[in-house]
């Protein structure tokens, strides 16, 4: 695994605020020479309102920012850091973290071995051919052609075209459908195969986009509601909404529905989104 030194550098001098080049280089198996010439000076030229600071004699100079430009989104961050933490674990034992911050992800737990059928399938545009169990039509063979997957804050899932066996074996199109890598059952029957692949291009659902909006709910007790406000840097609106507006593709709406904007506030467990009545 090769980490970009630039990305990494960039990264962590962001949410750090500072990083040198001895630590950039530890981090990502190059040269301090290389990482100090081909990464730091270059970045660091023109860039007014960042200052050098004298970090030691081991370290040398240190370039430290401020959090202006520089993109905020956090979740990418941790992934960052969790793979990371992965790679570190195999190949570099003994070296610090890249952000010098402990993390913890409460993930949900792995899904089961099959998962890596539907990964191949995927990756190869190929059809996986296996039995499916399905919570309302129990186990059924299937023909699944996934190509996208899909991370919730729940679980991952696969975007894709299926077709069903009946009991009389007659194949039946389902159309594009989510199904959950887990729920195939791996009794050495999966297979991949070549023909009858269909991907994204006619997954008329993945391609159209529509717009959804959420606003928090303004039945919560205030101090709720306006740690909610403060969490999300939302601002209100000419009617005193706080809402989130997305545009998302319509086969996720389902997802940001029931695994997104279905978070449950204090004992009561009251909803802390619900559906923007009216335009936002």
């Amino acid at each position: 695994m090769v980490l970009c030194p630039r990305k990494i550098y960039e990264a962590l001098l962001y949410w750090r605020g500072n990083v040198n080049a001895s630590e950039v280089a530890d981090a990502v198996g190059r040269s301090r020479q290389h990482v100090q010439t081909e990464v730091i000076t270059p970045f660091a030229q023109g860039r007014k309102r960042d200052v050098l600071e004298k970090r030691g004699r081991k370290h040398g100079r240190t370039l430290v920012t401020q959090p202006t430009s520089a993109p905020n989104a956090l979740w990418p961050f941790f992934n960052l850091l969790a793979t990371e933490c992965i790679w570190r674990r195999r190949e570099r034992p003994g070296y610090s973290g890249l952000s010098n911050i402990d993390i913890v992800d409460l993930a949900p737990p792995e899904p089961a071995a099959a998962a890596v059928y539907v990964c191949r399938a995927a990756a190869q545009k190929r059809t996986l051919v296996g039995r499916y169990l399905f919570k309302n039509h129990g186990v059924r063979a299937v023909r699944f052609s996934p190509h996208t997957m899909v991370r919730t804050p729940r679980r991952i899932h696969f975007r894709g075209h299926l077709l069903v066996h009946t009991a009389d074996d007659i194949l039946q199109d389902w159309g594009y459908v989510d199904l959950v890598p887990g729920r195939f059952l791996d009794d050495g029957d999966l297979e991949l195969h070549e023909s009858g692949y269909r991907g994204a291009e006619n997954d008329r659902d993945w391609q159209e986009k529509i717009e959804i909006a959420f606003e928090i709910n303004p039945a919560l007790p205030q101090e709720a509601y306006l740690a909610l406000q403060q969490e999300y840097a939302l601002e209100a609106d000419r009617e005193g909404r706080c809402c989130f507006k997305l545009r998302v593709r319509r086969a996720l709406v389902y997802s940001y529905e029931h695994h997104v904007f279905d978070r449950m506030i204090g004992p009561e467990r009251m909803k802390a989104w619900i559906p923007c009545s009216g335009s936002c």
